[in-house]
């Protein structure tokens, strides 16, 4: 074998900090060569960082091909279900252990989790164990690479997910598709991969979610009824003035205490469901969810801050638990002046008797 004097790829750039322009420059190079490896029937199953060599001018060796097969042919490995390949930078497909359905695009995945891993300094996905970090891999989506790093241009972000996205049949056609995108990006040009919207974005994790979708569910439609008394309270029938600092609130973010980190999506769900209601209010002037953002974490909130910081009188908190099938919603309307509490409610429903609330 060939001596690569330039050092394993996850080396070097812990080493020295990558560009965003590098990155891009090297994947597209690397994307190309594993094109060529499947011009010729073999798939490589193992692309990552340690797997990637530098030499002595900075140009990418693709190695270790320990896991390739021929295409047209199946080993007896292959036919087992054994887990293959690095689990942070597996595609799904692998991590299930269904070896006899990679393709090429098993590859095309890799190569998104490499140029993920060049941009924000993290995999895609990696837990406490292989376990955990499979799982993680299944049944989420990897965090949008803008949040790592604000730097990352909004196309490039785009060319990574595309890669990265669970069913192979969304991904880039083929390894020179990708590369190609990125020469694109790279001469400033438009690309070909298109932004996946909030309505796409839904639907997938409902089709890997459906337990987890009805508990959305319920947890809206409380989040509806929560809206409505609200509306009904003493802070909407105080009388319109155009000098009137109460008809004003501020929703902060619900807090998720349940043990499930992902039901933290329902709560950000529910405050988005509240904020709509009250938006439709007459005379009543909402913060938007952005500028609430700040307030997200755990803790004692200091309220006459608050109140200060955002020009409001009123505020509205409340927090989600989830035990088994039972469903615990809290909510309290906080005059933030004077800390004083105005109206609070608790919610308490199973799952299924949640629906239509």
């Amino acid at each position: 074998m060939k001596f690569v004097e330039g050092g394993q790829l996850d080396e070097v750039s812990r080493r020295r900090p990558m560009s965003i322009r590098h990155a891009a420059e090297l994947i597209a190079k690397v994307a190309r060569t594993v094109h060529y490896a499947h011009e010729h029937g073999i798939l490589h199953r193992d692309i990552k960082p340690g797997n990637i060599l530098l030499d002595d001018k900075g140009e990418p060796h693709l190695t270790d091909f320990g896991l390739a097969r021929l295409v047209e042919t199946e080993s007896t490995i292959t036919r087992t279900l054994e887990l293959l390949g690095t689990p942070s930078y597996m595609a799904p497909e692998q991590a299930a252990g269904n070896n006899t359905q990679l393709t090429s695009a098993t590859d095309v995945y890799g190569l998104g989790a490499v140029l993920y891993r060049l941009l924000t300094g993290h995999p895609p996905f990696v837990g406490g164990t292989t376990y955990e970090t499979i799982k993680l891999l299944l049944d989420t989506e990897p965090r949008q690479p803008r949040l790592w790093n604000p730097k990352i241009d909004r196309d490039l972000s785009t060319i990574c997910l595309k890669c990265l996205d669970k069913d192979p049949q969304r991904r880039y056609a083929s390894a020179l598709a990708l590369a190609e995108d990125l020469e694109r990006w790279l001469k400033h040009e438009p690309i070909q991969a298109r932004r996946i919207g909030a309505f796409t974005r839904g639907r997938k994790w409902v089709r890997r979610n459906p337990t987890n979708a009805l508990l959305a569910g319920s947890l809206l439609a409380l989040a509806a009824a929560a809206g409505w008394i609200v509306s009904k309270s003493e802070l909407i029938r105080q009388p319109v003035t155009t000098s009137s600092p109460e008809k004003s609130i501020a929703v902060l973010p619900f807090e998720n205490f349940s043990d499930n980190e992902e039901n933290s999506y329902f709560a950000a769900g529910i405050q988005d469901d509240v904020l709509t209601t009250l938006a439709q209010i007459r005379d009543l002037k909402v913060i938007s969810r952005t500028s609430v953002m700040d307030y997200q974490k755990r803790g004692r909130r200091n309220m006459r801050e608050i109140s200060q910081a955002l020009g409001v009188a009123n505020v509205l908190e409340g927090s989600v638990r989830r035990t088994g099938d039972r469903v615990l919603l809290n909510v309290q309307l906080i005059d933030a002046r004077n800390d004083h509490h105005i109206w609070a409610e608790r919610y308490d429903r199973a799952v299924a008797d949640s629906i239509g609330l």
